[in-house]
């Protein structure tokens, strides 16, 4: 009766609470059921150091994610793809905070709660005349950490910070027609990098923008 259950709530959730997205791993793809939520969390490292973050998520049902005729189970690396308008925005799945990439939400396993992180390209009309297409670029800082202390950390947020500062708003000599519209840190640093491996990793995504 509870696996009954179970499946009844997932289905409501399908009927009532998401939109059609298409979920692809490699040159394989599917359009399933999502429904777009957020978690927030903290890290506490092995320095007593507690980093809260927030994280998208996507809610699918299990019997929908198959690929290749196979069911299969969320990989980093697969992404969620979300028609908005004229945009395409791409999801990438991704373990953050030590959580796991995905989770079940019920003990028969009908829901998966699947993280991911903003990634991808858009293509939109800005005029009647121009087409606005934008591209995003990951730039990782990565560090072995030697103390791994609040004063070494700071140092390499300020390093973050500086890079920000410099592409905000900067045309590229290359491409004079593409200049930096936004700019993300996501995430800020990853806790679970430095309690494991002693190493400082922060990501930022540069959007560059050009009409055409």
């Amino acid at each position: 009766m509870l696996e009954q259950a179970s499946a009844w709530l997932d289905g409501m959730r399908v009927k009532h609470m998401s939109r059609r997205v298409t979920y692809t791993r490699g040159t394989a793809s599917v359009e399933l059921s999502a429904t777009l939520g957020s978690t927030t969390y903290e890290v506490t490292d092995d320095y007593g150091a507690t980093v809260e973050a927030k994280a998208t998520d996507f809610l699918v049902s299990a019997d929908e994610l198959v690929l290749g005729a196979e069911r299969t189970l969320p990989e980093p690396g697969d992404q969620v793809r979300v028609t908005e308008g004229q945009e395409v925005l791409v999801f990438e799945v991704m373990e953050l905070g030590g959580t796991g990439h995905y989770r079940p939400c019920d003990p028969y396993r009908k829901t998966l709660h699947v993280t991911v992180v903003p990634k991808g390209m858009t293509v939109e009309p800005a005029s009647r005349s121009l087409i606005q297409d934008d591209y995003q670029i990951d730039v990782a800082v990565q560090k072995k950490l030697n103390a791994a202390d609040n004063a070494e950390l700071d140092e390499l947020m300020g390093l973050v910070e500086e890079i920000g500062d410099f592409f905000r708003r900067r045309r590229l000599d290359a491409v004079p027609d593409a200049v930096c519209v936004k700019i993300e840190n996501v995430p800020i640093y990853a806790p679970e990098h430095i309690s494991e491996l002693r190493g400082f990793t922060s990501i930022l995504t540069l959007t560059f923008r050009v009409l055409r």
